[in-house]
C-alpha cells in the first residue's frame, strides 16, 4: 500500500483574530509541528496588519526548524521574486 511521507513537505496556517493571529506549520499529515501565537490590532493602515501576518509567519517557520525547500500559497504569484498573494503596495507571503 502507498502512502504520502508526511516529513515530505510542510504547510503554513494563519488564523487572524480580531486581538491576535496564530501561525501553526504542519506535516503532511495534518500534524502541528510548531505552533505561534502573536497578540495584533487591527486599526490603522491594513498594509500593518499584512506585514504582521508576514512577520509571525517567517518567524514560526524559523522558529520550527523545518528545512526550506519551496512552498505553494494559495492566491497568485508574479513568479519573478516568489511572493504570492499581493495586496497593493505589500505581499502576504512568500515561496520559500
Amino acid at each position: 500500500m502507498l502512502s504520502i511521507n508526511p516529513m515530505a513537505g510542510h504547510v503554513v496556517g494563519v488564523k487572524l483574530r480580531e486581538d491576535g493571529l496564530t501561525v501553526a506549520v504542519c506535516d503532511l499529515a495534518c500534524t502541528v509541528v510548531h505552533q505561534c501565537e502573536e497578540a495584533l490590532t487591527v486599526e490603522g493602515e491594513p498594509y500593518r496588519v499584512v506585514d504582521a501576518i508576514a512577520s509571525a509567519v517567517e518567524r514560526c517557520i524559523d522558529e520550527s526548524g523545518v528545512a526550506r525547500h519551496g512552498c505553494a500559497c494559495g492566491g497568485g504569484s508574479d513568479g519573478g521574486d516568489g511572493w504570492s498573494a499581493s495586496v497593493p503596495g505589500r505581499h502576504v507571503l512568500w515561496l520559500w
